[in-house]
Parts: C-alpha cells; sequence; structure tokens
C-alpha cells in the first residue's frame, strides 16, 4: 500500500492504534524518534482487547 508516507523521514508521526482514524486493517509498529515509546503500545494493546471484548 502507498499511502505517500515517508516512513524514513524524521518527521514520521506514530500514534496508539485508533487515534489516526483509520478504519482498515492494521498492524502495530511503533518507533518513535522523540519521546519513550511504550506508554502508546499498551495503549494500543489496552483498545485491541476492547475491540475484541477480551478482558
Amino acid at each position: 500500500m502507498d499511502d505517500g508516507i515517508d516512513v524514513e523521514s524524521p518527521e514520521h508521526e506514530t500514534c496508539a492504534l485508533g487515534d489516526a482514524g483509520y478504519g482498515g486493517w492494521v498492524t502495530i509498529e511503533h518507533e518513535p524518534f522523540d519521546r519513550d515509546p511504550l506508554p502508546e503500545p499498551r495503549t494500543s494493546l489496552d483498545r485491541l482487547r476492547e475491540w475484541l471484548g477480551e478482558p
């Protein structure tokens, strides 16, 4: 899929799953260059479990 985003660019932004408004198939990948990467994948996992109805 070519969405026009240069993922190698230092301006590439990442966010927790569901924060970007994209409704298609997703994978979880998170590599911010400007902050601790751990909180947002945790948010993504919690959100995914909620969407799937898991505890």
